[in-house]
């Protein structure tokens, strides 16, 4: 007795490139910006980018993630959604998400900015793509947000206002001729 066996197939997907991922000014690197100027719905400000997963057998993007950090006193503060802080996350917990996101994104919440003082800002943008493990779960590829000024900005937030005062001539001095103005400006 002769037996056949029946043929069986299936086809998979091997997706091993991490997404691309891109922040799309404001914030600009280097810029600075007062608090109403970045991160704002209401100024048309709010945080987004650009994304792709690269490749002809590419899996898609499951989500952005966005960190928003800050230094201060030895402290590093991160946004968490709400505010900034600097025990309620950490620089793993502090990552936020965008799920589904198309070709650009744009990050939905207003940032509620520090008003201590002027802060040096670091936001930061990674991808992870909806490949699997062979088990069928585990993270997918994961971008490092790593490339300055594509998906690594670093900018001031600027909430000191400038200020400045003319210290000659003097206060309603009574001048034949004028040959100097001098001040002193500080920001």
């Amino acid at each position: 007795t002769q037996f056949s066996l029946g043929v069986s197939s299936f086809s998979f997907i091997m997706d091993k490139t991490v997404p691309t991922i891109g922040i799309s000014g404001p914030p600009v690197q280097g810029n600075a910006y007062t608090s109403t100027n970045i991160g704002q719905s209401g100024s048309g400000t709010l945080l987004k980018g650009t994304d792709s997963d690269p490749g002809s057998l590419a899996t898609g993007l499951k989500r952005i993630q966005l960190r928003l950090s800050y230094s201060f006193s030895g402290d590093t503060y991160y946004w968490d959604g709400v505010q900034f802080s600097s025990s309620t996350v950490n620089a793993t917990t502090a990552w936020q998400s965008i799920n589904n996101p198309g070709p650009s994104w744009t990050y939905p919440t207003d940032i509620v900015w520090p008003t201590d003082q002027s802060h040096a800002m670091t936001l930061e943008a990674r991808g992870e793509d909806k490949a699997l493990d062979s088990s069928g779960s585990g993270p997918g590829n994961i971008s490092a947000a790593s490339n300055m000024a594509v998906d690594q900005i670093q900018f001031n937030l600027d909430i000191v206002k400038p200020q400045g005062a003319v210290t000659e001539p003097a206060t309603l001095s009574k001048l034949k001729a004028l040959t100097t103005i001098t001040g002193t400006a500080t920001d």
